[in-house]
């Protein structure tokens, strides 16, 4: 089941790895993003913008438990789980 994360700022690879340990590795995540280049004295950089800002789609067959989100909800890093996931699963 599909659910939307929004996770504390510059936080989120330890809000995945607080999931990930807490779900078995079952954790499926999908956070898009832009990857640019700029270049600044003859130096490319390369960066990376999320596009959802602090948010991140995250799939787990635990979830169609409410308890099992109740505990993430104290992982380190998440901030809260957005309502409403259980009726609209066929638009995430």
């Amino acid at each position: 089941m599909w659910t939307v994360i929004k996770y504390k700022k510059n936080n989120y690879y330890q809000m995945k790895q607080s999931l990930i340990f807490f779900l078995d590795d079952s954790a499926k995540f999908y956070r898009p993003e832009i990857r640019y280049k700029k270049k600044t004295k003859n130096i490319d950089r390369k960066f990376c913008l999320p596009i959802l800002n602090n948010y991140v789609f995250c799939y787990s067959k635990k979830f169609e438990n409410s308890f099992s989100i109740e505990k993430c909800k104290y992982l380190k890093g998440v901030d809260y789980f957005l309502g409403g996931y259980n009726h609209n699963q066929a638009q995430i």
